[in-house]
């Protein structure tokens, strides 16, 4: 009796688990094939106003799929391998900008796994602050070594602390205007950055902006995150 017991309970393991693989391929697929059409000619108005706004809904589209390629890959349909994610996802950002390869990308990641949930929500909050970074951070005028010490560089790292996850992104470039509030900005990249960080991540979120733009994202209660 106990060998059929422990035979049904490996039986029904074995179906969850193709069933999630088969469900994550599906949505990968899904996006996948929305980045697709987003790409087709004449699906945005052909001005470089479109042509941005195409871009960046592209790069949120493969922000979601990649989380769901990464839990496919790897064959762990729960948490998400933190490192593989997020190295792949800011290389993805920085291909579709061309003038990636002056900027040096660093991403550091410390062996974290996070469930889906907040996987998908750090993801695209890192799209959009990487987006940002490449666009607005380094402008032609501005030297890097000259101005920081260093070459253009963008880094995201994401370590546990003290029993908190905390998130940072971070560009040396010019930094935010003094006038500028980025927490309370009408911005949609920023205030979708804010909505997910609050209401997703349930993160506490500073940001410095002495040597460049920094955002750290503090988890709050991860033990209890439901």
């Amino acid at each position: 009796m106990r060998k059929q017991i422990e035979e049904a309970l490996r039986h029904a393991h074995a179906e969850k688990e193709i069933l999630l693989s088969e469900v994550h391929h599906r949505v990968k697929n899904n996006l996948t094939a929305f980045i697709s059409l987003l790409s087709l000619d004449g699906s945005y108005e052909d001005t470089e106003g479109g042509r941005a706004l195409r871009k960046d809904l592209q790069n949120r589209a493969r922000s979601m799929a990649l989380v769901h390629e990464t839990l496919y890959r790897t064959g762990k349909f729960s948490n998400v391998d933190m490192d593989v994610y997020l190295t792949t996802l800011v290389g993805q950002i920085a291909d579709s900008y061309p003038k990636s390869q002056e900027i040096r990308i660093d991403v550091d990641v410390r062996g974290v796994v996070l469930d889906l949930s907040r996987a998908s929500t750090a993801g695209l909050i890192i799209n959009e602050l990487v987006t940002n970074s490449f666009k607005y951070a380094f402008p032609p005028a501005f030297d890097c070594m000259a101005a920081r010490g260093e070459p253009c560089t963008i880094r995201v790292s994401l370590a546990r602390e003290d029993g908190t996850y905390v998130l940072t992104v971070a560009d040396n470039g010019r930094g935010l205007p003094p006038e500028f509030d980025p927490l309370v900005t009408e911005s949609l990249g920023l205030t979708l950055v804010n909505f997910l960080a609050r209401h997703q991540l349930r993160a506490e979120t500073e940001v410095r902006a002495d040597k460049g733009t920094e955002f750290i994202f503090r988890l709050i209660n991860t033990e209890d995150y439901a």
